[in-house]
């Protein structure tokens, strides 16, 4: 038997939140047993922002130990997807209680110098730029400076972590 319009409205709209309500709890039980419903330590957390920065550092020295325009641009792209995945990892860390602000910026930080690496490494590979290449001597990203920033704000609030370093014009001068 064919239940009334009105009847199959309240029907659906029913389902409709219904699911809803599911789908919500289920994400809020998922996000809670990845936490393990609590933040990190701050010596938990520490070793989380010292190996982050730590992996991204190693992959700028690595670009600027470049010997040649196709690895720079390769090394370039890598140290993208490094500083990519730091920023994943620290935004789905657990932070502790009064380190949150200073743990977005630093993601913040992370993803916007993953995207000047990568728009670096395009930037290089264009045809266009061929002329201009053998006089560049150096890079420089204002998304770095800004990692920098976000990583000294956590060291004045008791995360003891270096700076990014920089990798001076000689070692990082653009192959011929």
């Amino acid at each position: 038997m064919l239940r009334p319009p009105m009847e199959r409205k309240r029907v659906i709209a029913a389902v409709v939140v219904g699911a809803a309500l599911v789908g919500l709890a289920a994400f809020a039980v998922g996000r809670w047993g990845f936490s393990d419903g609590k933040a990190a330590t701050p010596a938990e957390y520490q070793v989380t922002v010292v190996k982050a920065r730590n992996r991204v550092d190693y992959a700028l020295e690595q670009m600027a130990k470049s010997e040649s325009l196709e690895e720079l641009t390769t090394r370039l792209d890598e140290a993208s997807s490094v500083a990519a995945d730091a920023a994943d990892e620290l935004d789905g860390t657990g932070v502790p209680e009064g380190l949150e602000d200073a743990n977005d910026r630093l993601v913040k930080a992370l993803e916007g110098l993953s995207g000047e690496l990568a728009g670096t490494a395009g930037t290089l590979r264009d045809p266009n730029f061929e002329d201009v290449l053998p006089q560049l001597r150096s890079l420089s990203f204002p998304t770095w400076v800004k990692t920098n920033a976000a990583l000294k704000a956590l060291k004045k609030l008791g995360i003891d972590v270096d700076q990014l370093q920089r990798y001076g014009e000689a070692e990082s001068a653009v192959p011929g």
